[in-house]
């Protein structure tokens, strides 16, 4: 979860939510970051 605050704009509030189906399974970093990317792009 972030928030993006573009100058003159209001902040707009990005999650990203991934299902992992075992217990112990690392986080998905790279398609995190990845989404968060595109998320950025899309409001530039």
């Amino acid at each position: 979860m972030g928030i993006a605050w573009p100058a003159g704009r209001p902040p707009i509030v990005m999650a990203v939510l991934t299902t992992r189906y075992e217990p112990d399974a690392v986080a998905d970093n790279p398609l995190i970051a990845e989404t968060a990317t595109l998320l950025a792009g899309a409001l530039t």
